[in-house]
């Protein structure tokens, strides 16, 4: 096994983080999470076709989850009314 193959699989399977800053990398390089790659994300995520469709994702997804909470909380309040009676 390579020595470079080496390190590439232990970064894979175990990066050291630098205090939330970025990716330590095996030769000391980091790559960071800086506003420029921040920048660029909120970039694809509003302006690309696949950004908008997992905003889409998201909304709907979230809209399922606070419609099944009341759906199942009304349900559960009809079913305690029931058995009282």
């Amino acid at each position: 096994m390579g020595r470079s193959y080496q390190n590439a699989v232990t970064f894979a399977v175990s990066p050291a983080v630098d205090a939330g800053h970025g990716v330590l990398h095996p030769d000391g390089r980091q790559s960071g999470f800086g506003k420029e790659l921040c920048m660029k994300l909120l970039t694809d995520l509003f302006s690309t076709d696949y950004g908008l469709m997992s905003i889409a994702v998201i909304a709907i997804t979230l809209g399922m989850a606070g419609w099944f909470a009341l759906f199942f909380r009304r349900k559960m309040r009809e079913d305690a009314r029931n058995a009282d009676q």
